[in-house]
C-alpha cells in the first residue's frame, strides 16, 4: 500500500507540475557544477529561475485539484507553465551536454529562459483567480503525505494511469502515436508520463517539444543533439560510479 501511495504521489506531481521538479533539481546541480566557474555570467539567471520556479511549482500543486473551478484562461496558463517546464528541461540537458563535452563552447540559454519565466510569473500575479484559489484551498497542499487523497485527485490519477498504460501499449505496436485534445487537456503531461515510464529501458532517449512552425531540420537536430547528450551524460555518470 505504501508503494502504491508513493506511485500516486509521483503521478499527481507530474500531472500538476510537468517537469518543474526535475528542472529545479537540474538547476541546483548546475549551480554546484565545477564548470560554472567559467560561466559566472549565467549564475544570476540560474539562481533567479530556480527561486521563481520553486513557489510556482508549489502553487501548481496547490490549485491542481481545483482546476475545474478555474476559467479557460487560467487553465491555459497552467498548461503553458507545464509546457515551458518541458522546454526548459530540454534546454538544460543540451547545456549540460555542452558542459560535459566542451565547457568553453557552451552557449547559455538562461537569459532567454529567465525572461520566459518572468513573463509567466507576471501573468500569474496579475490574475485575481490565483488569490481566490489559494484563499479557497481546503488543504495545506494538493500533494499530501496522507494516504487518503481528495476524491477528484484519486479518480483523475486512475484515469491518467489508464491512459498512460493504453499509450504505452500502443507504442509497443506502432511506430508513432498521436494524442488529440484541446489546449490544457494534458496531452504533453500524458506523453511525459509515458516517456518517464519507459525511458529507462533505452540507453539513448529524449523528450522533445515540437510546434507547427518548426522546420523538419530543426526538429531532427533537436532530437539528435538530445539523444547524443543523454548518451554522454549516462556514460559519464556510469564512469563516476
Amino acid at each position: 500500500m505504501e508503494a502504491a501511495g508513493a506511485g500516486e504521489a509521483v503521478a499527481m506531481t507530474a500531472a500538476a507540475t510537468g517537469a518543474l521538479g526535475p528542472v529545479i533539481e537540474k538547476l541546483g546541480d548546475l549551480l554546484r557544477n565545477e564548470h560554472m566557474a567559467a560561466l559566472e555570467g549565467s549564475r544570476g539567471d540560474i539562481e533567479f529561475i530556480k527561486s521563481e520556479l520553486e513557489p510556482l511549482r508549489s502553487l501548481l500543486l496547490r490549485i491542481w485539484d481545483k482546476e475545474d473551478r478555474l476559467d479557460a484562461a487560467c487553465k491555459e496558463w497552467m498548461a503553458e507553465a507545464r509546457m515551458l517546464s518541458y522546454d526548459m528541461e530540454d534546454a538544460i540537458d543540451g547545456f549540460r551536454f555542452m558542459l560535459a563535452v566542451e565547457a568553453a563552447a557552451a552557449t547559455s540559454p538562461f537569459e532567454g529562459m529567465r525572461n520566459q519565466v518572468q513573463e509567466l510569473v507576471n501573468r500569474c500575479c496579475e490574475k485575481q483567480w490565483i488569490t481566490e484559489a489559494i484563499i479557497d484551498a481546503d488543504a495545506p497542499a494538493a500533494l499530501s503525505s496522507s494516504p487518503s487523497l481528495p476524491r477528484k485527485n484519486a479518480s483523475e490519477l486512475v484515469e491518467v494511469d489508464e491512459k498512460k498504460a493504453e499509450l504505452i501499449k500502443l507504442l509497443k505496436h506502432k511506430e508513432r502515436v498521436c494524442i488529440h485534445g484541446s489546449a490544457g487537456m494534458g496531452k504533453t503531461t500524458l506523453a511525459g508520463l509515458a516517456y518517464q515510464a519507459v525511458s529507462e529501458q533505452f540507453d539513448c532517449r529524449t523528450f522533445v517539444s515540437v510546434c507547427p512552425s518548426q522546420s523538419m531540420m530543426h526538429v531532427l537536430t533537436s532530437i539528435t543533439s538530445e539523444v547524443i547528450a543523454s548518451a554522454i551524460i549516462k556514460a559519464i555518470s556510469d564512469k563516476q560510479r
